[in-house]
């Protein structure tokens, strides 16, 4: 007896642990879903720190870029080794770009933020700005400056026919002076003025080899400055400069476009999240809730019984209705100790309810037979009286 009610105390205190691990796992289920959508929700933020990140290297490769155009290229080093170190970090800069304009689609195609159109058109622009760069780049050395480049040449051959040449102080000063209003205004006027002048010099000094050769280098060095500053048209909205500000223009307003799509995607994933988050809490909750009436019911169903069979008991009039049924058992030893003690008490019930009929069955027959007795008595002593009245009278 004491090995089983052992047992039952062991199962019931299973039964406890598992309904525990029940409500454990509910909590683990919703702590994953928590960290999974945190982790997601992390994952967005990072996004909108590498979309960040990538708007400032823009700016600071716009910077040096800008740098480079202002007075980067007036750097003797830059035509002497082809390097500068604004044009070359704005190319470095762009290159980085590029690479994470390809990492960021990837995010944002795994973070399912829709600006893959947006971020493909940056990746054109920037390549367009590249290679409009590259060109401009290789345009300011043709272009020179001071003594380097068509600049530097012009300007030897000018000193030449200054210091070394026949020409008059006049004439050469008049080429001097369009070459000089040129390169302040860069009105082509003063191209044709230069060549109209030029010409009637080389027509003049034909005769005049030395003079002649230099005049023509000179024309020619200065129509090729010319024409590399048109193409490049620093001071105008047309060119090389010009096309560049139109991409760069064009660039602003597409991290406009793509900043506010992102921001519009990130805030309806973050409310999606949190709607997953407040559901998901609100079905666990219910679960745990439902859980908790089953476990309660579970463990109460045995008292549910032995309450039952007491009122059913008592309701029969204390008659043990089972038919030979064995008597309900549970697996808690508390309420199995409850229901020995009602088999019991029902047993000694029915026993002393048995004697007692039977006890109250026998009083009632010898009530009868005492009733009987007392009637024959009777019977007998009227008998006799009248026996005796009957002597009296004879």
């Amino acid at each position: 007896m004491r090995t089983r009610l052992l047992k039952l105390s062991r199962s019931f205190k299973s039964k406890i642990l598992l309904s525990f691990f029940a409500f454990i796992r509910i909590f683990l289920l919703w702590i994953c879903i928590y960290f999974f959508i945190n982790k997601k929700q992390t994952n967005l933020d990072q996004f909108t720190n590498h979309l960040t990140h990538l708007q400032n290297n823009y700016a600071d490769g716009n910077r040096y870029l800008q740098n480079f155009i202002l007075s980067g290229y007036h750097e003797p080093s830059f035509y002497t080794t082809g390097r500068q170190k604004d044009i070359d970090r704005f190319f470095e800069e762009q290159d980085t770009i590029l690479l994470d304009l390809e990492k960021i689609d990837q995010e944002a195609k795994s973070d399912h933020i829709d600006i893959t159109g947006e971020l493909q058109a940056l990746s054109k622009l920037h390549n367009d700005m590249l290679d409009t760069a590259k060109l401009l780049k290789d345009f300011y050395l043709l272009k020179g400056f001071k003594d380097y480049g068509s600049e530097g040449t012009m300007r030897r051959y000018a000193h030449f026919l200054e210091d070394s040449s026949q020409m008059m102080k006049m004439d050469i000063l008049m080429l001097r002076r369009r070459e000089k209003d040129y390169m302040l205004r860069e009105d082509k006027k003063y191209i044709d003025e230069f060549n109209v002048i030029a010409d009637a010099q080389i027509k003049k000094f034909s005769s005049t080899p030395a003079t002649l050769s230099s005049l023509v280098s000179y024309r020619k060095y200065f129509n090729d400055f010319a024409a590399y500053s048109e193409r490049l048209s620093i001071n105008t909205d047309h060119g090389m400069y010009g096309h560049l500000q139109y991409i760069i223009s064009k660039l602003d307003n597409e991290y406009i476009v793509t900043n506010t799509k992102a921001v519009n995607e990130i805030a309806k994933l973050d409310a999606f999240f949190k709607a997953v988050l407040i559901v998901t809490f609100i079905i666990l909750l219910l679960a745990a809730v439902y859980l908790s009436m089953a476990l309660s019911n579970d463990l109460t169903k045995d008292i549910k019984t032995l309450s039952k069979n007491v009122s059913d008991f008592v309701g029969s009039g204390f008659k043990d209705d089972e038919d030979g049924k064995s008597p309900p058992e549970s697996k808690i030893t508390e309420i199995q100790g409850l229901n020995n003690d009602f088999a019991l008490l029902k047993q000694t019930l029915t026993a002393t309810l048995s004697e007692l009929k039977n006890s109250v069955r026998e009083e009632k027959n010898m009530s009868a037979n005492m009733e009987k007795t007392i009637t024959k008595l009777k019977e007998q002593i009227m008998e006799l009286e009248r026996q005796k009245k009957e002597k009296e009278n004879s």
